[in-house]
């Protein structure tokens, strides 16, 4: 026996909950129907959820699901693309380089009545009901009746009749329409249903209206009341809507953040205590290290006395700061000719040059081949713009500061 108790459409739109061959509940929707219940196995109308049965070519299996979307965009059912399209197949057979596939599709969006966010599932209603092994199978679905056809208890086709009176001759003759147009298929050119099983739940038929039916009705006929739910449907979750699976994701999130909450109270609770705990203890310390900070304080100073003067001092141990070693680098990145140095003076590690060039562009090569040179690296070298003498030549001061690391 399933282990989901099967919701079930039933005539004149109502439902009913089944717990194997036992009705269990009923209502005149899906939401009275279930009332509190959650895990169930929802059976959608065939009005909703058609199936409908191909032949391609023997091929790889991975390639047999895009195989099908692409029939399913040929009957004009997409839902747009295969990701946003609810369908799921069963390979019927396998022969002579041929696959059959039962094609199952569930419109997206279903309508608000039929969304059950705590359901286990959702199968196509044929998929749910009592199964038969082979024929087919006509019953009232709302005010409908609805046609579907079995091989080997699988279903190969399903679909909503357009019928809406009672069963008679003008159902029989569309039934006999219906079937014509199937002879036409590969699918069921050698497999066409010789029977056909019609349950009478929700059925008001006189003799009359019955003797017509089966006058008109190319099928051998058989009535049952066979009511309940199949026992051996299995969920599939390319099945289940799009509506069903945002519910779930926004319940496990909303459970996720209740956890995190949970844990940060707890977390901040246990923080609470901890700071309080050691509040005094900390305070204890602050004053501690109060009367220590004033003990050292002038020892800092001292310190940092110190380092102000050996900052002074650092030229005359690093060799890149030394006068005359940056002296000998200014004089290496003169031009051969065109320039004058006329002063050269450090301040601490500034470094200021007076010259005089044969024109402008000199001035700034120099300048240039400065910033280049290797031993200035840590030096960004400025000079404002040169002044022009009465002959012609340029007076220029470049300035190099450290860059600070």
């Amino acid at each position: 026996m399933s282990k989901y108790l099967t919701a079930i459409p039933e005539h004149d739109s109502g439902w009913v909950i089944f717990s194997g061959d036992r009705p269990v509940s009923e209502g005149r929707d899906l939401h009275e129907a279930a009332g509190k219940r959650a895990g169930l196995l929802v059976g959608v109308p065939v009005a909703q959820a058609p199936s409908f049965a191909i032949v391609v070519p023997t091929t790889d299996a991975s390639l047999l699901r895009d195989m099908a979307f692409a029939q399913i965009e040929k009957r004009g059912l997409g839902q747009g693309s295969a990701e946003e399209t609810i369908f799921d197949y069963d390979v019927i057979e396998q022969a002579h380089g041929q696959t059959k596939l039962a094609v199952h599709l569930i419109d997206a969006p279903l309508p608000d009545d039929l969304i059950l966010p705590t359901a286990a599932g959702y199968l196509p209603s044929p998929l749910v009901r009592q199964r038969i092994d082979d024929g087919a199978l006509l019953w009232r679905e709302g005010r409908q009746f609805a046609f579907a056809i079995f091989q080997n208890g699988r279903l190969l086709h399903s679909q909503l009749l357009s019928s809406s009176a009672d069963l008679g001759a003008g159902t029989a003759q569309e039934l006999n329409l219906l079937l014509l147009s199937l002879q036409g298929d590969p699918v069921f050119e050698d497999d066409m249903p010789e029977r056909l099983l019609v349950l009478t739940d929700g059925l008001i038929v006189d003799e009359e209206a019955r003797d017509a039916f089966d006058a008109k009705i190319q099928l051998a006929t058989q009535y049952t009341e066979l009511r309940g739910a199949n026992k051996r449907a299995r969920l599939r979750s390319p099945l289940m809507p799009a509506e069903i699976l945002r519910y779930r994701r926004s319940k496990k999130t909303v459970r996720w953040v209740a956890a995190g909450l949970l844990l940060f109270l707890i977390a901040y609770f246990m923080f609470g205590i901890w700071t309080w705990k050691r509040a005094e203890s900390a305070e204890r310390q602050i004053a501690s290290l109060e009367r220590q900070i004033a003990t050292i304080e002038p020892d800092v100073a001292m310190i940092q006395d110190i380092e102000a003067r050996w900052a002074e001092l650092e030229p005359a141990f690093d060799l890149n700061w030394f006068p005359v070693v940056q002296l000998s680098r200014i004089t290496e990145a003169l031009p051969g000719s065109g320039v004058v140095i006329r002063e050269y003076e450090t301040r601490g590690r500034q470094i200021f040059i007076k010259g005089q060039a044969r024109d402008v562009q000199l001035a700034f090569r120099l300048q240039e081949d400065l910033q280049q040179m290797p031993g200035f690296e840590r030096y960004q070298w400025d000079m404002p713009k040169p002044a022009m003498d009465s002959d012609n030549t340029a007076t220029f001061q470049i300035q190099g500061e450290p860059i600070e690391e």
